[in-house]
């Protein structure tokens, strides 16, 4: 409906493209997986018409700065976990695992290595270079590689000013 409306209002012309792009895979490692099944009870499903109360149990699949270190993400599926830390990368992140079920996930990350805090000098890793969350899954028996994929985009053939009302 707000397609019609932009093509109606702006003759807005636009089309669907894929392209290869740069994206990261995360597959099993040699050693194979070390990942906890998730517990019953561990989470709560996000539900935007219903808040949680305070303080709110962790929301399944959602990272959460454990008090301890690190962050945990509970309640987890793998293509889920790529989906989250897809957005701390400068690229996607594809489940190639086939790993299946629900996992409680642990992430031994700082603030700083997702982009909650100031770039640490000290720290080896360039904030949404992947390395930090490489090093992570690492110790999860995943690998995070480098690779080619198919991205889709939106491109806008034409456009012009409104009309006026």
């Amino acid at each position: 409906m707000l397609q019609a409306l932009l093509e109606d209002r702006f003759n807005l012309k636009l089309h669907k493209q894929s392209n290869e792009i740069q994206v990261f895979e995360l597959t099993v490692g040699a050693k194979g997986p070390k990942l906890q099944p998730a517990k019953q009870g561990s989470c709560v499903a996000y539900d935007p018409n219903n808040p949680q109360p305070k303080p709110e149990p962790p929301i399944c699949g959602f990272l959460r700065e454990n008090a301890s270190g690190g962050y945990d993400v509970p309640g987890v599926t793998m293509a889920e976990l790529c989906r989250r830390l897809s957005h701390y990368v400068d690229r996607d992140i594809i489940d190639k695992t086939s790993i299946t079920g629900v996992y409680d996930v642990h992430l031994d990350l700082r603030p700083a290595d997702v982009g909650n805090a100031e770039p640490d000098p000290s720290s080896p890793f360039t904030p949404g270079d992947g390395g930090a969350i490489a090093a992570a899954v690492k110790k999860l028996g995943l690998q995070m590689r480098s690779a080619k994929g198919l991205g889709e985009f939106i491109v806008i053939d034409h456009v012009e000013r409104p009309s006026a009302n």
